[in-house]
């Protein structure tokens, strides 16, 4: 899958290492929206997502000494756009909140 900037993404997976958990303050959670900030390619070759709604302290790669903000794996995410009847979902899910509060 492609991603490009400021593409609307939702997270489908939030279960991180303990030790990611421990240099990682700020995490994406599942089935929250994110929009994508930039896309890199991690050390590992693999897509890397920098998100607008999150943020990070830079980490130090320890062999090279290089600082960089961490990135989270784009399989993480999934497109809204690829998402069958999102607009629909929200509006059922928006109903079903109303008529449980009113």
């Amino acid at each position: 899958m492609r991603y490009r900037n400021n593409d609307a993404l939702v997270c489908i997976d939030d279960a991180f290492h303990p030790e990611s958990i421990k240099r990682i303050p700020n995490r994406p959670v599942k089935d929250e929206a994110y929009t994508v900030r930039d896309v890199i390619r991690m050390a590992n070759g693999r897509v890397g997502l920098l998100l607008h709604e999150i943020s990070n302290p830079p980490l130090k790669d320890e062999v090279t000494g290089f600082e960089f903000e961490p990135s989270f794996a784009a399989r993480r995410f999934a497109k809204l756009d690829d998402m069958p009847d999102a607009e629909e979902l929200l509006e059922a899910v928006n109903e079903e909140v109303l008529v449980e509060v009113g």
